[in-house]
């Protein structure tokens, strides 16, 4: 038996000991246990490899997150409302949701009730069932009295979250009044969204908020815990200027998933509407138009050269790459030639290893590079050719990098692993 059976027993056992004694006489730390999101998150983990984690893009929403984003749409929550998950794996943002919906004498009675306002979907069948398993504790925890003889009728009463994926094209949102979500954030291709060319790879969590956006009804509440990539990287822009068209909203940096997950997220909250009075403002440094910016006097580009791709043919030129580069110094690069056939950068040149986490000390790791010959640059590098040619430029440039203001500008503007041209370009310096 593997830990995610074995868990899903646990919940039939603890909803057996219950029924037996009644809840008074359970342990109340066994109980609220059995509804511990880490616990179960480990289960998980140790149920299914990694990397098929990984690959599927699954993240599980930890207890303070969900209540985060549940509390962000919750505050209008009554017996009239329809709220979805179109994800919603083993239920942690609607076992948030509940916390705002009322609690009947019995637990039939509560269940029926729950289960005209709770809508999930979710293509592993294992999950769904733990998702109602854990709801229907859930109900018993807040004191609804046991009325029914197993878990698996209780269960039963939770009748709009089911194996489906939130995906398919019947699909419509307009009859839901409150959607949350955390949906996968695994790459798939493209077949049809207009956003992207077709066959493009695409973050699914872009695609879920394309979908339900687009066919939601005017004045849903709509909340989204998102990978960061969506809200910095140059393949979004167009899915950001979307977005904004049809929420009134505003986003908040959460930093790192978890210690489990390399990935940092933010929230998406807000309010579907054509009209948007309220702009979602995916980064705060690109507001103040009449801010001095890199680009304003530096060429960007990445480095030309793939060492593991471009043939080793043409010209013979020096080659740098982020390993026989000294990190903030000025080198006239010697010592490793090879042939390029393709575009040699004429110094003196910044560059600035791509490679960067929200949690190095210094975001933006520079050089600068002189010398009369042509350099062949790595793609790990961003390139900055100073528009004057002038060397000093340069030294400015790489002694801004240093600066704490250079830090907070990147990891408000991108907290991904690795930095973009862009996000070099609109970088706050001051050449006088």
């Amino acid at each position: 038996m593997d830990s995610l059976e074995y868990h899903a027993e646990q919940l039939d056992e603890t909803f057996s000991n219950l029924k037996i004694n009644t809840k008074d006489s359970v342990d109340s730390d066994v109980l609220s246990g059995s509804l511990c999101s880490t616990k179960l998150a480990k289960a998980v983990r140790n149920s299914i490899p990694l990397a098929d984690l990984k690959s599927k893009g699954v993240f599980f929403t930890g207890d303070q997150l969900a209540h985060e984003a549940a509390t962000s749409i919750a505050q209008d929550l009554d017996l009239t409302s329809r709220v979805l998950d179109p994800a919603c794996g083993s239920g942690n943002l609607l076992l948030a949701i509940t916390k705002y919906l009322p609690i009947c004498s019995s637990l039939r009675e509560t269940l029926i009730t729950w289960g005209q306002v709770l809508y999930g979907f979710e293509i592993d069948s294992g999950f769904v069932k733990l998702a109602k398993k854990r709801i229907v504790l859930e109900a018993i925890n807040r004191g609804a009295g046991i009325d029914i003889s197993s878990l698996k009728e209780a269960e039963a009463l939770l009748l709009n979250i089911k194996r489906r994926n939130g995906l398919t094209k019947t699909i419509s949102a307009d009859i839901f009044t409150h959607i949350i979500m955390n949906p996968p954030y695994n790459s798939r291709a493209n077949t049809e969204n207009p956003l992207w060319q077709k066959k493009c790879l695409v973050n699914s969590a872009a695609i879920f908020c394309y979908k339900y956006l687009s066919n939601c009804k005017e004045g849903t509440k709509f909340v989204a815990i998102l990978p960061e990539v969506l809200r910095s990287g140059n393949r979004y822009v167009n899915w950001r200027a979307y977005i904004s068209s049809k929420i009134s909203g505003s986003i908040e940096l959460r930093g790192r998933f978890d210690t489990k997950a390399n990935v940092d997220i933010f929230l998406l909250s807000g309010i579907a509407s054509s009209d948007t009075e309220e702009e979602v403002i995916w980064n705060k440094h690109l507001q103040d138009e009449d801010s001095e910016v890199l680009e304003n006097h530096f060429n960007v580009s990445v480095g030309p050269l793939v060492a593991y791709r471009d043939e080793k043919k043409g010209v013979k030129a020096p080659f740098i790459y982020p390993k026989n580069i000294e990190p903030w110094c000025k080198v006239s690069p010697r010592l490793e030639y090879r042939l390029f056939s393709g575009k040699l950068i004429k110094p003196p040149f910044v560059v600035i290893r791509r490679t960067s986490s929200p949690r190095d000390k210094v975001r933006a790791v520079a050089s600068v590079i002189t010398g009369k010959e042509k350099v062949a640059v790595e793609n790990h590098f961003i390139v900055c050719v100073p528009k004057t040619g002038k060397v000093s430029d340069c030294m400015k440039l790489m002694e801004a990098c240093k600066q704490s203001s250079t830090n907070d500008y990147l990891n408000d503007y991108i907290r991904c692993r690795h930095l973009t041209v862009s996000s070099i370009k609109s970088m706050p310096i001051y050449m006088r």
